[in-house]
């Protein structure tokens, strides 16, 4: 009878047991990759067709098969950067992880220790892992060569704070040019003018606009720019080796305040010049 009361229309077919990604997709009149790509938010789709299949899924079952799939499969996001001790990794990594946890997602930092060959395994490991659904990276190098596998895959993929040398990555940077720029016309602000500029010595791109922001306030602000200002730290070095530099620096210089490219060169700079924090809020 129930067959009998069904073709009448007095039984609705339970559409909730039945809806698949096929389903969905002639539903919305769409693609079937479309429809994926909906669910996994791994490329640009249109507001009004999102929609369109978010109130498909929400009045199916096919809600429940999703959350499923977060559980276990294609749930976590890697973040993978050279060191977490600066306090700005530190801080995004904390933020990330609060973030992504309210978002129903598990959340794995890979430290590479700035090596290359490390870094690319690490890297081949994730695109193996049916595990990672997506990938935030602070590259070690520029060189977009030495990320095509990464590139050429299907996975959600940004970096961080350093851009690889290909338009089609999304990159999220801080403006260095500018903090550079403040940073040195505060200083100058307040009394100084024989600043000394400490970067590490590397071929990161960045201290090219770290270098301009610092050059174009003193300029500004009517005081020399003099290379033999600015010192390049090989932090590969032993610490106490680098604290008896910045030491010579220091003294062969007569340098009166210094500006640090990043939080590590910063303790180090501490350190070198015996500059407790209540000594160092004093000079701040």
């Amino acid at each position: 009878s129930s067959d009998l009361e069904r073709r009448k229309g007095l039984i609705r077919p339970n559409l909730r047991m039945k809806m698949t990604l096929k389903k969905i997709a002639e539903r919305a009149g769409v693609s079937i990759a479309t429809v994926s790509h909906v669910i996994n938010k791994t490329r640009y789709v249109s507001p009004e067709i999102i929609k369109k299949i978010e109130e498909i899924i929400e009045d199916s079952d096919y809600i429940t098969k999703i959350n499923k799939a977060k559980i276990g499969k294609r749930s976590t996001v890697a973040f993978v950067l050279p060191d977490i001790n600066t306090y700005l990794y530190h801080k995004i990594g904390s933020i990330l992880s609060d973030f992504l946890k309210k978002e129903g997602y598990m959340f794995s930092i890979y430290i590479t220790k700035n090596n290359l060959s490390y870094e690319n395994q690490v890297l081949l490991n994730l695109l193996s892992d049916k595990n990672i659904t997506g990938i935030i990276l602070v590259p070690i190098d520029f060189n977009a060569k030495r990320y095509k596998k990464i590139i050429s895959r299907n996975i959600p993929f940004i970096c961080l704070e350093k851009k690889i040398n290909d338009d089609n990555v999304s990159a999220v940077v801080s403006d260095y040019k500018e903090a550079m720029y403040k940073a040195t016309k505060h200083l100058i602000e307040n009394g100084h003018e024989k600043i000394g500029l400490i970067l590490k010595k590397d071929k990161d791109e960045r201290n090219n606009e770290k270098i301009e922001g610092y050059k174009n306030s003193l300029i500004e602000n009517n005081l020399e720019y003099k290379e033999e200002l600015i010192f390049k730290i090989d932090t590969n070095n032993e610490e106490k080796e680098i604290e008896e530099e910045i030491k010579k620096i220091h003294k062969l210089f007569k340098i009166t305040s210094f500006i640090s490219g990043t939080d590590d060169l910063t303790l180090l700079l501490l350190k070198s010049l015996k500059i407790g924090r209540a000594s160092c809020r004093e000079r701040v």
